[in-house]
């Protein structure tokens, strides 16, 4: 009987160590981090599956759930059990149990190999996501794998103390390595129209967006006020102010924009061919006296029946029409002239071949050449690492802009072209100058704010307009996600 207890306790005793021995042989040595391990992306948190395991000191993250958030094509082979992904024109396969990986065609050896746990499979995150151009940083105080698709590319909250008061100001950074390229998002792909900063971001592929400029907001329809260029060609033109600019080699521009428009007949911009206009794609007040061109960037159509239009297609003048909502040709434009502007109407002979310029000054001597995507807001805040801060010599008036506190867009660049997308609720436009100096910008200006300030980032609202908006800055990815 004795021995009879003693054998049941044996079996008890082995059952016990199955029990604990069994999981460990399916798992090997990884080992499920039950949440306490966390995945950011690019500053966002990182939604997986099945958590993340840690096997030798590494952590191993789902394949397919990192893989395709860094925006890679996967694959997944069960007959050889090999898992590979291509991002970028960089391409890395690894093996279940192997410690020989495949990269760009090439055998390495790795520390850690890819596992297949219960059917999903885990890969080393620091390995395929440096070797797919990401970069890779542990936070062993607060147990995240911080990823950073494009290198030194984050979002971060950053509090900084200005003359006695702290802001919590919302910050993009966007470092020339990152191989994004600004563009103007328009509203619903026009002049004078609104969409949800989101909708804009995602319409054109952007990874991150921020408010643009100034527009009526509580008028119909919502023109903008200040100058735009899209595309590379002016679509709309306003007052000279804090404008920032971006060329096609990643360059950017901060300074004070003025924008001429001059027309010409007959291939002559001298007198009496020479004429003029206001601005382009801004209905004009009903009642006053102006010329403003309207293009296919504001719509298949005028929008108003006043005032008289002349109408050119494939450069030359076609027609010269009063008080009709015309059709804008798509290869061409619409001249609309109102109360005393009128005695141009003597020069628009149909028939006529005609054509028109912009011509770009700065009040700071900056060179604006092949500039293709830019947006005027202001006022300035910074020009060469100096606070510049002056509204009233913008033309600004309003209270909001010249000393009260409000919530703020800004835009910054570094010395090193570092771009800083940047919002702060509460603010001054002077504190303001001096937060985005903190912040380590040598150029930097406002723009739109209040309701309208707005920064997006990948697929996420870091802070959220209170309203539609006309247009805004977006950064897009030059080769791929």
């Amino acid at each position: 009987m004795k021995y009879v207890r003693s054998l049941c306790r044996f079996h008890r005793i082995l059952l016990y160590l199955v029990v604990l021995l069994v999981p460990a042989l399916l798992w090997g040595a990884a080992r499920p981090a039950f949440g306490t391990v966390v995945l950011e992306l690019d500053g966002q948190r990182l939604a997986t599956d099945v958590p993340p395991v840690v096997e030798s000191g590494r952590v191993l993250v789902p394949f397919r759930s990192l893989l395709e958030a860094l925006g890679a094509q996967v694959t997944w082979d069960a007959r050889t059990r090999t898992a590979s992904a291509v991002r970028r024109g960089q391409y890395v396969q690894l093996t279940v149990d192997s410690t020989l990986a495949l990269v760009n065609g090439n055998q390495v050896q790795i520390d850690v190999p890819a596992r297949n746990l219960n059917g999903h499979i885990f890969v080393p995150a620091r390995f395929v996501s440096e070797q797919l151009g990401a970069s890779v940083e542990w936070d062993a105080t607060a147990n995240v794998v911080r990823i950073s698709s494009r290198p030194g590319l984050r979002t971060v909250t950053e509090s900084v103390a200005v003359n006695g008061k702290t802001y919590s100001a919302r910050v993009v950074e966007i470092p020339r390595s990152a191989g994004l390229k600004a563009e103007v998002a328009l509203a619903q792909g026009r002049v004078g129209a609104v969409e949800d900063l989101a909708g804009m971001a995602s319409r054109v592929g952007a990874i991150a967006a921020i408010n643009g400029t100034y527009f009526q907001a509580y008028a119909t329809p919502p023109d903008p006020w200040n100058t735009i260029i899209y595309d590379g060609r002016a679509v709309h033109v306003g007052d000279p102010r804090g404008t920032v600019g971006f060329r096609g080699d990643g360059t950017a521009v901060i300074g004070l924009l003025q924008v001429k428009i001059e027309g010409e007949l007959d291939g002559s911009y001298a007198w009496p061919n020479n004429w003029y206009a206001y601005g382009l794609n801004h209905t004009p007040a009903p009642g006053g006296s102006s010329v403003y061109i309207f293009t296919p960037d504001h719509g298949p159509n005028l929008g108003f029946a006043y005032g008289t239009a002349v109408v050119v297609e494939n450069g030359q003048i076609q027609s010269v029409v009063t008080d009709q909502d015309v059709t804008i040709p798509p290869d061409g434009f619409v001249i609309n002239l109102t109360g005393n502007e009128t005695y141009l109407l003597d020069r628009f002979t149909p028939g006529l071949s005609i054509g028109y310029r912009t011509v770009f000054t700065d009040a700071y001597g900056r060179d604006w050449s092949g500039v293709t995507a830019a947006v005027a807001a202001g006022p300035l805040l910074l020009v060469d690492g100096q606070v510049v801060v002056n509204p009233a010599a913008e033309r600004f008036q309003e209270d909001k802009i010249l000393t009260l506190a409000s919530t703020r867009s800004a835009i910054g660049i570094k010395p090193d072209g570092t771009v800083l997308l940047v919002v702060v609720p509460g603010i001054t436009v002077s504190d303001m100058a001096v937060l985005m100096q903190s912040l380590g910008a040598r150029d930097a200006q406002c723009l739109d704010g209040g309701g309208s300030s707005g920064l997006w980032f990948r697929g996420h609202y870091i802070f959220q307009p209170g309203r539609l908006l006309s247009n805004a800055l977006v950064f897009v990815p030059q080769d791929g996600p």
